[in-house]
């Protein structure tokens, strides 16, 4: 069984115009901003693919908003040429890639694109027929991730209200 939802990611045409539009309508933020994140190993639609893109993460409590701006063909830039906006996926953190992966493929999931990041994590966006989102994303992250998203967390919690990003 998967744990809780602990991401809603939105892709956007430009990272600092869409951190802008958080920080100063729904107040949130910092956001962490992340440049030219790359798979060591990816496909893409069944597909070996070289997958980049910039991301920018927050925190409302324990609860994280993701930013994504794709840098190439992917399906982040095919949600975008399609004309959508808004939330593109849900994420949930898993320990056991094969496991989750198992789950959602039982209950009609494909793989739109995935693979293994540079530090050896495992990312997979997945479609499910039916869904009231349109993907789903697993993540098996390395210990430093979590190190990020403390320092991401507790930035939140101490947050003066202005400060719209942190590099990493």
């Amino acid at each position: 069984m998967l744990k809780p939802i602990g991401q809603n990611a939105f892709v956007v045409r430009d990272l600092d115009e869409g951190i802008a539009q958080w920080v100063n309508t729904m107040k949130v933020g910092p956001f962490g901003k992340f440049t030219a994140i790359q798979f060591q190993s990816s496909e893409c639609h069944g597909k070996p693919a070289e997958l980049r893109f910039d991301a920018a993460i927050a925190y409302v409590g324990d609860f994280q908003i993701e930013l994504i701006c794709p840098r190439g063909p992917s399906p982040f830039q095919e949600w975008l040429d399609a004309g959508n906006s808004g939330l593109h996926h849900v994420s949930h953190i898993v320990d056991d890639m094969a496991a989750a992966e198992a789950e959602l493929v039982a209950r009609g999931a494909t793989l739109l694109m995935g693979g293994t990041l540079i530090d050896g994590s495992e990312i997979g966006y997945y479609a499910i027929p039916g869904a009231p989102v349109p993907v789903v994303e697993l993540a098996r992250l390395n210990p430093p991730f979590f190190a990020v998203f403390d320092a991401l967390r507790q930035a939140a919690a101490d947050w003066d209200g202005v400060t719209h990003t942190l590099e990493f």
